[in-house]
């Protein structure tokens, strides 16, 4: 190895990187046949050097000051024949890629400056890893303290109050955020919460850093308000409301806890004042939340209050001398366990048994309270017990009650004898008295006994006077020719007049009306009973005809009832027959009848017999009997003949062929249904003419005679027929179906059975034989006199064979189809190819699948091959390759040549985009099946620019303020628009401001809020006097502001409505308006409205003996009703009604003393003279009041008047005119005229 300096090498021995000379010597072996030198060889040999990799190793530091690496060393790959470090004649160093600017990314370690005879290097790069520096959170939130007035109350947003106070580090921007939403005011739970502030850098060079405290927390009041409500007792208990919501100061809405209000109050409690409870329902768990309040004021209770019960006494009577009927009395309004007996009539004793008792039974009803649906504890009570006092049942009187002579009395209902209390009521605690009307009893006639006899008459006779024959009981009344009269209707009082009508059958009602005579009509009523009449039915007599021309086997026939005949003759007389004008239509179901339905049944004398002529003739009777409701129904039967019927027996039709028998049958026209031939005494036969032997005669048609059928019930005639022999079947065998394709014809081969029959062959209906490959349908015919037949078959010709061969199978893609060729063998048979099943030549780089088949109908044969096309080259461009790092992405552009290939891009080897500054080498990749290429370069990231606000916080002086805006790089250009717009604001709100730098170079884009506040330099006054206004002319209170002319809003007691009902409220003045703002309060005064009362003057009256009524007609411009007093004077006075009974000086004032709308009027006195006689002591009272509907009343009391007059006058000094006079009789009945007056307003009773 190498010149003649060199050493001699053997195997196995290595050598260094560079090329070396290397001779071979061959010195053969003395002693050959031959005589040879030393021969040698020289050739060059070159060693390549060794790859050796070299790897940065991984470096770490945190953001901020630079610190040399901690590690600077590498790793080596790749050392041979256990070479180490030491091989290299220079070791390679390592760079810092950073500085202390250097923001938190990965930056690559790049080694190099390594030297070696035998390696060269492949360098990898290593990764430096600069991490965020860390911080610290600061935070001391005064909730957390002991200082319980500084504790957060539940229910209150931590955002509002002064403990979002966290802040970071000095000089590291950042943002503060909490671990509960501080807008939330659910967020701080009792009694504590954690919660945790974190410190978020602006900057990615920084890490987060959070602390945790301890807020206390305090129970939030709710506020529970029950709806208090009065109700009636008794009454059903309505729902029961309130309010427990945000709106009223209660629980928090979103909270979800639902209250339910409860009382112990029931229908049926006593009257007094219940408590409403409250239940909560709170599935999420907040009610440990609050302290609770339930409200329980008056406005927050249930009152119940008294019930109105009243009394209606019952009318009663009974007849003159009879003794007095037992009163009673109804009442109306009863509530709970009483309600009940609402409307029920009782009597003394039956009330004082409902006071002991919850049951009472009145007649054959029982009056409880077991299914009311009250609660138990009211069931419990008895039914009275809690309307009457038991000191004071209600009692009755009728004064003056008489029973010697027809009148009425008037029946009082009196409640107890105390006299103490004024009122003559003994009403229980949760009841008051309401009306207590009078009954009247009535003393009457006598009511006469009517007595009476069914005399009874039938169907169609009239009613005469001897079946009208009823009579009175009582003696008085049977006086001769005194008697009275009677008259009868038919049902009742206005019915028709019995007498002369033709009833239907049946029990009627007759109405009788008594009459008495005159001389007893004082003493007895008229007198009415309704009584049973009886109508017997009457006779008819139903015969069904006689049948005739029936013919055995036939439908039996049907007979309708119109057909039927009625009644029977005896001589010349009809009896039993219809009346009254009846026709059969009475049986109709409408009419109440039962149709009559006639049947027929074989000859009842013969045993078992059936419908046959031999038992002719057959029994006709009723099936279903008629009925009818005015008539008794004899019905009365019939028969009916059977004839024999006609047949006709003929010798039915029959086929066969040579050489075959075939036996000859009848046909049977016309027999009874679901008769056969073996109902006939003798079925008959068919024959031939000369009775020959079937199976020998020739193919042809024979006639064939039918005799000797006969049977009871039949007459029977013949009928000929026919026999038709056809020809025999012949077995026809065919061969010689399959074939080859060679170009000639092909035909079957055909036998028959008999042999050596004529045949004739078709080919797809053809007689030429096919030539060509395919399925053909074959017939064959047989053709001969005595025998038929025919075959049909397939003739199958079978493809040839042929084979292909393909070419053209390596091709290159250039965006047009590539096809192969094919050639067959016979030459020039049709081909059909396809191409992964696809008949369509391919265009796209890859492997295909290749099939190719004959497609001749006369040939088969098919090959496979696979065809190659091979991808095209595609050229690559790069854009983009330097940007300004902004936090995003930044990737480079690609285009391809052809457009829109799919490619792969790498950044140092990664797929991701890189965002930091710096270098990285970019390599590209076409993905496409049907190109290939790729490209390299490399992408530079630029530090991107930055946007800082400043001064974003200012107060409103009417000019245009903006914030401070700085960029880093300094200077850039900067476009800032507020909430969209371009023009600097000048007024007070809320801005977000967006600035957007514009520069070739740089980008970016930064948001924040602008506030402008509201001064607070605007005052407001109120105007004084407006502070009181009157309760029925509200105007709302006056201010001044400065500046002048601000708007102003109100609120009342914190209402923005104008209170409109008397009182004081807390009034407050608020500027409405967007750049300044400013308060004051007051107290608004609302006070009561005067009133005056208009009081006409009444004029001097006279009273002569009767007493002198007047409307008064005062009246207050408050709409309030007037109360009158009589100061003095021979004067009452109800409601607006003053009865003057005495002359003298009258005075009388008229009061209005207002309400909580209205003052007290100042009251109006009226004074007038009285002249005249006044009314005796004893006389007759009269007692006036006026009706709700405006009318006047009057009653009179005391002794009897003869007559009594009612006098009006429309003006105050007019003339007294009479409107009503009444006047009795003798007997002391009464009677009226009247008159009509529109403008009545004084009234004088004589």
């Amino acid at each position: 190895m190498g010149d003649a300096a060199a050493k001699a090498v053997t195997v196995g021995e290595t050598l260094g990187a560079g090329t070396w000379v290397i001779t071979a010597s061959f010195t053969p072996t003395p002693g050959q046949p031959v005589e040879f030198g030393v021969g040698t060889y020289a050739v060059n040999f070159t060693v390549n050097k060794a790859v050796l990799k070299i790897t940065a190793n991984e470096q770490t530091r945190v953001y901020g000051p630079k610190a040399a690496f901690a590690d600077p060393t590498v790793k080596y790959e790749g050392f041979v024949l256990a070479d180490g470090v030491g091989a290299l004649t220079k070791v390679p160093v390592v760079a810092d890629p950073s500085s202390a600017a250097s923001s938190v990314a990965e930056y690559s370690i790049i080694p190099s400056g390594a030297e070696s005879a035998n390696y060269e290097f492949n360098y990898v790069s290593g990764k430096l890893k600069i991490t965020p520096a860390a911080t610290a959170v600061t935070w001391d939130p005064e909730a957390a303290g002991a200082d319980v007035k500084k504790h957060i109350t539940y229910g209150t947003a931590l955002a509002t109050t002064p403990n979002t106070n966290a802040k970071g580090p000095d000089g590291i921007a950042g943002t503060i955020s909490y671990n509960i939403t501080t807008s939330d005011p659910r967020a701080l739970t009792v009694p504590t919460h954690s919660v945790t502030a974190t410190f978020t850098p602006t900057s990615a060079n920084y890490s987060k850093s959070t602390l945790t405290k301890t807020l206390n927390i305090l129970r939030r009041s709710a506020e529970v308000k029950p709806q208090g409500f009065d109700m009636v007792y008794g009454d059903d208990m309505p729902s029961i409301s309130g309010t427990s919501d945000e709106a009223n100061a209660g629980f928090l809405d979103a909270d979800g806890i639902v209250t339910t209000f409860k009382t112990d109050a029931i229908k049926g409690s006593d009257v007094g004042v219940y408590f409403i409870t409250a239940e909560y329902a709170d599935t999420s768990g907040r009610l440990r939340n609050y302290t609770i309040k339930l409200n329980s004021g008056d406005d927050n209770r249930i009152n119940v209050t008294k019930a109105i019960v009243n009394i209606e006494t019952v009318n009663k009577g009974s007849s003159v001398n009879d003794a007095k009927t037992t009163l009673a009395l109804k009442l109306s309004g009863l509530k709970a366990e009483a309600a009940v007996l609402n409307g029920v009539e009782l009597t003394a004793a039956q009330i004082v048994a409902a006071h002991g008792s919850k049951e009472i039974k009145i007649g054959d009803k029982t009056y409880n309270n077991n299914d009311s649906g009250l609660a138990d504890s009211i069931k419990a009570l008895n039914l009275l017990a809690k309307v009457f006092n038991a000191d004071g049942f209600p009692s009755f009187t009728v004064p003056d009650f008489s029973n010697a002579v027809e009148k009425s009395f008037t029946i009082n209902t009196v409640l107890d004898t105390k006299t103490d209390d004024g009122d003559g009521i003994s009403i229980a605690g949760n009841y008051d008295l309401g009306t207590n009307s009078s009954g009247t009893y009535s003393v009457g006639k006598a009511t006469p006994t009517i007595t009476w006899a069914d005399s009874g008459l039938t169907y169609g006779e009239a009613i005469v006077d001897a079946n009208l024959n009823a009579t009175v009981a009582d003696a008085r009344l049977l006086v001769k020719d005194k008697e009275g009269t009677f008259t009868y209707r038919i049902a009742d009082g206005n019915g028709a007049l019995a007498k002369g009508l033709i009833l239907p059958a049946g029990t009627h009602k007759l109405h009788v009306t008594y009459v008495p005579h005159a001389d007893n009509a004082s003493a007895f009523l008229t007198g009415t009973k309704t009584v049973t009449f009886t109508v017997a039915k009457a006779k008819l007599d139903i015969h069904i005809p006689a049948i005739s021309g029936y013919v055995y086997g036939d439908a039996l026939p049907g007979i309708a009832a119109n057909e039927l005949t009625y009644g029977t003759k005896v001589g010349d007389k009809l009896t039993n027959g219809f009346v009254n004008g009846d026709t059969e239509s009475i049986f109709d179901p409408a009419n109440g009848g039962t149709q009559p339905v006639v049947a027929i049944v074989p000859n009842t004398a013969i045993k078992d017999s059936v419908f046959s002529v031999a038992h002719s003739p057959a029994n006709v009777i009723f099936g279903q009997s008629a009925a009818s409701k005015n008539y008794d129904l004899t019905e009365f039967a019939s028969t009916m003949a059977i004839a024999r019927r006609p047949i006709t027996v003929k010798a039915a039709d029959s086929v066969t062929t040579f050489g075959s028998s075939a036996s000859l049958g009848l046909e049977y026209l016309n027999l009874a249904p679901g008769e056969t031939s073996a109902n006939l005494k003798n079925a008959g036969f068919a024959f031939l003419s000369g009775q020959p032997n079937i199976a020998t005669l020739a193919p042809q048609v024979y006639t064939v005679f039918a005799n000797g059928a006969f049977g009871d019930n039949y007459v029977v005639t013949h009928a000929n027929g026919t026999l038709t022999v056809g020809k025999a079947p012949a077995t026809i065998n065919v061969a010689d179906t399959s074939a080859t394709y060679d170009g000639t014809a092909k035909t079957v081969s055909v036998t028959t059975e008999p042999a050596g029959l004529a045949t004739s062959v078709t080919y797809n209906g053809a007689a030429a034989a096919p030539v060509n490959a395919g399925t053909y349908a074959v017939q064959v015919d047989v053709s001969n006199a005595n025998y038929a037949g025919t075959f049909v078959t397939s003739l199958v010709i079978a493809p040839g064979s042929a084979t292909v061969s393909l070419g053209d199978l390596a091709q290159n893609f250039d965006g047009t189809g590539k096809a192969v060729s094919a050639t067959t063998d016979p030459a020039g048979i049709a081909v059909a190819v396809t191409y992964n099943g696809n008949p369509v030549a391919p265009t796209q780089a890859g492997s295909y699948a290749v099939e190719a088949s004959i497609s001749d109908p006369n040939f088969s044969g098919s090959t496979t091959g696979t065809l190659e096309i091979g991808k095209g080259v595609a050229q690559i461009a790069l854009s983009n390759l330097s940007q300004v790092a902004d936090g995003s992405a930044k990737a480079v552009g690609v285009s391809t040549s052809p457009a829109g290939l799919a490619n792969v891009v790498t950044y140092d080897g990664a797929a991701t985009a890189p965002t930091a500054v710096g270098s990285y080498a970019v390599s590209v990749t076409v993905q496409s099946s049907d190109y290939s290429g790729s490209a390299e370069g490399t992408l530079t990231i630029l530090e991107g620019a930055t946007i800082t606000f400043d001064g974003l916080l200012a107060s409103y002086t009417g000019d245009p303020i903006s914030p401070t805006i700085t960029t880093t790089p300094a200077g850039l250009k900067v476009n800032v628009t507020y909430n969209k717009s371009p023009v600097v604001p000048h007024e007070a709100g809320t801005y977000e401001v967006v600035a957007s730098i514009e520069d070739a170079t740089y980008s970016g884009t930064a948001k924040s809020v602008f506030e402008i506040t509201k001064s607070s330099t605007a005052t407001i006054n109120f105007v004084a006097s407006s502070l009181q206004s009157p309760w029925n002319n509200v105007k709302a209170p006056q201010v001044t502001t400065d500046p002048a002319g601000l708007d102003v809003r109100m609120t009342y007691n914190g209402s923005l409505a104008l209170p409109s009902t008397p009182g004081e409220y807390e009034v407050k003045a608020i500027i409405n308006d967007r750049n300044v703002k400013g308060s004051k309060s007051a107290t608004f005064t609302i006070g009561k409205a005067p009133q005056d009362i208009s009081f006409p003057a009444i004029p001097n009256l006279s009273i002569s003996g009767n007493p002198v009524i007047l409307v008064l007609s005062a009246t207050s411009n408050s709409g309030l009703p007037v109360k009158y007093i009589v100061l003095r004077g021979g004067a009452t006075v109800d409601g607006n009604l003053l009865t003057i009974s005495q002359p003298g000086l009258v005075s009388l004032t008229a009061q209005q003393l207002g309400n909580e709308n209205y003052l007290p009027a100042d009251e109006e006195v009226r004074s007038f003279e009285v002249t005249g006689t006044g009314v005796p002591l004893g006389a007759a009272q009269t007692e006036a009041s006026l009706n709700d509907d405006g009318s006047v009343s009057l009653g009179v009391s005391g002794s009897p008047f003869e007559s009594l007059s009612i006098y009006s006058a429309s003006v105050v000094d007019a003339e007294f005119k009479p409107i009503v006079k009444i006047v009795l009789d003798a007997d002391g009945k009464g009677s009226y005229n009247t008159a009509s007056d529109a403008d009545q307003r004084f009234f004088q009773v004589k």
